[in-house]
């Protein structure tokens, strides 16, 4: 680095006073810590700011045209070009957006609402695990019910009307049954195996190319702070930290897009494997309802013919009864009016 002045646009030479400290001064132009050089034989800047989400290197190639990505660089590079006894009016400060790279912030909320969503996915397939299982046990209780009615049917085969409503009855509760087997079948399929090979092969995935993301970010940090750092007068070391920076961004940008492509992947998948696996299930619940709605509509006239003869049934059995009281009735008023002759015969002397 020269220790005179540097040069300033129109070719002048600037004033060879003393160059005062330059972090000091950039400290009060931006806030947090920074560090600035000067260097080059036209005068080249450097700007490195370091912050918490990394490190942001400003840097131009010459002071006719400054260019940074932020409002705060603005004033900082002005107050390095009147530092460096620089014409403002003849150097060009503007901010200029900041190259497409992915932004910690938007990257930081979506890892964080992939961890969500996946501790939602495992508890949604958990759920969905015991309910398939109170399903079978349901199911296994209603097969022992029909087998319970079939052999009733059995056992009733002399009355036909028992027999006839048993055995129908017992035909269209097999059928429900079956239907609800499709049911938790369909729930096993669609909610549980499908959202559970999405939380364990995709996000699983995006977990693994998260961590490569996150070493290959830190190493490229590690490599912008050593190649700021590198002191200007000792050519080789500025050449290996650049050429070192050079390779890392390279790697970080080819890695970086392969993590964004990723998270859109993740994203439009979750939303299409949440979506289909809801909407199966919910036509399953559809076809169950359905199904067992044409069935018992199959069942209906049988069922109101039933229940017709049963009133009739009711009738008649009312009838009897009464019928059944009447004679009770009339029996115990005979007994009342025409007395028992409970006198003990007399026999003669002698016998018994």
């Amino acid at each position: 680095m020269k220790t005179g002045g540097i040069p300033s646009p129109n070719g002048l030479a600037a004033q060879t006073s003393p160059r005062p400290s330059l972090e000091p001064l950039c400290q009060s132009a931006v806030s947090g810590p920074i560090i600035a050089q000067a260097f080059g034989s036209r005068g080249s800047l450097s700007l490195t700011k370091r912050r918490a989400e990394g490190v942001v290197v400003y840097r131009v190639t010459a002071p006719s045209t400054v260019a940074v990505e932020s409002d705060e660089g603005v004033g900082a590079w002005r107050q390095l070009l009147l530092t460096f006894s620089l014409s403002v009016a003849g150097t060009a400060v503007s901010r200029v957006e900041a190259p497409m790279k992915p932004r910690r912030a938007n990257i930081d909320e979506v890892e964080t609402e992939v961890v969500e969503i996946e501790a939602k996915l495992d508890k949604l397939v958990k759920l969905c695990s015991g309910m398939i299982e109170a399903g079978k046990a349901y199911i296994s209780a209603n097969k022992l019910f029909v087998s319970g009615v079939r052999d009733l049917s059995q056992q009733c085969k002399k009355d036909e009307m028992i027999s006839e409503c048993l055995e129908k009855c017992g035909e269209s509760l097999q059928e429900i049954v079956n239907y609800h087997i499709i049911l938790f079948d369909q729930a096993q399929r669609s909610v549980k195996q499908q959202l559970h090979n999405f939380v364990k092969e995709d996000v699983r995935k995006f977990k693994e190319t998260k961590k490569q993301f996150d070493k290959v970010r830190e190493d490229m940090e590690i490599a912008q702070v050593k190649n700021a750092q590198a002191p200007r007068n000792k050519p080789h070391e500025v050449e290996e930290a650049t050429g070192t920076l050079s390779i890392t961004r390279k790697c970080f940008r080819h890695l970086a897009l392969d993590y964004v492509l990723q998270i859109n992947v993740l994203q439009a998948k979750k939303k299409f494997e949440i979506l289909d696996a809801m909407l199966s299930f919910m036509h399953a619940q559809y076809t169950l309802f359905q199904q067992g709605y044409t069935l018992l509509e199959e069942i209906d006239p049988y069922m109101k013919k039933l229940a017709a003869e049963l009133d009739q049934l009711v009738i008649d059995s009312a009838m009897e009864k009464r019928d059944m009281e009447h004679k009770h009735a009339t029996i115990q008023q005979r007994e009342h009016v025409e007395p028992r002759d409970d006198t003990p015969l007399r026999t003669a002397p002698g016998q018994k």
